[in-house]
């Protein structure tokens, strides 16, 4: 499974290359926290990328899951370099044996 973050999936939106998620041999994930930093908040922004990640969501390439408060989540919430969404993406990732996509360091 595949885990992606806001960052990855803009990027590939904006160069139009969100099929490269569609050629993964596994399902690809993305939490609540990213859907709404990135679609939700992207379409009232008036972001054009926003509506390509989320067509791919209504054509069931990307789903949409949300993360438990678990005491990993929150431990990883502590740190101030984390946004809500890096900690789920990572929470979620581990909790289900997966692969983050991510860019932060």
């Amino acid at each position: 499974m595949w885990v992606f973050d806001a960052a990855p999936l803009i990027y590939l939106a904006k160069v139009d290359q969100l099929t490269l998620i569609s050629a993964l041999d596994d399902s690809c994930v993305i939490p609540d926290q990213v859907y709404t930093e990135v679609v939700e908040t992207g379409i009232e922004e008036g972001y054009p990328d926003a509506r390509r990640i989320e067509q791919r969501v209504e054509n069931n390439i990307l789903t949409v899951h949300s993360v438990d408060d678990t005491a990993l989540f929150d431990r990883l919430c502590r740190n101030p370099k984390l946004s809500d969404a890096d900690c789920a993406v990572l929470a979620y990732a581990f909790e289900h044996d997966g692969i983050a996509v991510m860019d932060e360091t």
